[in-house]
């Protein structure tokens, strides 16, 4: 069987600092110690931002635009990939860089 996605629309907005619900944490040598939530206690770590996806966190940068899906789900797509794949249909302040 053949089939084809829905067209839908969604929001997208490029990654920028205060977008991320928390942070993937690591040592000074590079090893993960877990996720911790921004409005929770941090440690004193290298902190990486990231945002909750419906399969776990995962690490966002400014490379990075975040979609939201229709139930409010959340996931990030780089920036060159967004280019390709996703079709701006009402351009934004955020999107005029593109151009």
């Amino acid at each position: 069987m053949r089939v084809r996605k829905l067209p839908i629309e969604l929001e997208a907005e490029r990654y920028a600092k205060g977008m991320e619900d928390g942070y993937m944490c690591y040592e000074i040598d590079g090893r993960f110690i877990g996720y911790y939530p921004k409005n929770g206690p941090l440690p004193r770590v290298v902190r990486k931002p990231a945002i909750m996806t419906l399969e776990g966190p995962i690490e966002v940068s400014d490379q990075h635009y975040i979609i939201t899906g229709v139930l409010g789900e959340r996931w990030p797509v780089r920036a060159d990939v967004f280019i390709q794949t996703y079709e701006i249909i009402q351009p934004n302040i955020s999107t005029e860089v593109l151009k």
